[in-house]
């Protein structure tokens, strides 16, 4: 029984990684399958930078979590974080951009 009302207090819905890729994806009009690809057309790699950057932020995982699902080394994964961090420094519309993918997923 108070399981049951534990479940209703947790109506606000867990957010997967997979949600992050699928919104990110969607915003730039590119694939799933694109944003985890090792393409590296410009518009594909700073998707993937965003939504690798949005997932370490709204989720807390670990580097490697997040190089899991993308099938990428941690390594690239603090280094699409970096550039991100950086980006954000000079690049007022990233920041926008961020948000806009964030009250997305938030739904």
């Amino acid at each position: 029984r108070d399981q049951k009302v534990l479940n209703c207090d947790s109506s606000k819905k867990e957010i997967t990684i997979a949600q992050v890729a699928q919104k990110t994806a969607q915003y730039f009009d590119i694939t799933v399958k694109e944003l985890k690809s090792t393409a590296r057309q410009k518009k594909i790699a700073n998707a993937r930078h965003l939504a690798i950057y949005i997932a370490r932020e709204l989720l807390n995982l670990s580097y490697e979590s997040i190089g899991e699902f993308f099938a990428k080394k941690h390594t690239t994964i603090m280094y699409s974080c970096d550039i991100v961090k950086e980006k954000i420094k000079t690049d007022n519309n990233t920041e926008i951009i961020i948000e806009e993918i964030k009250s997305s997923i938030r739904g």
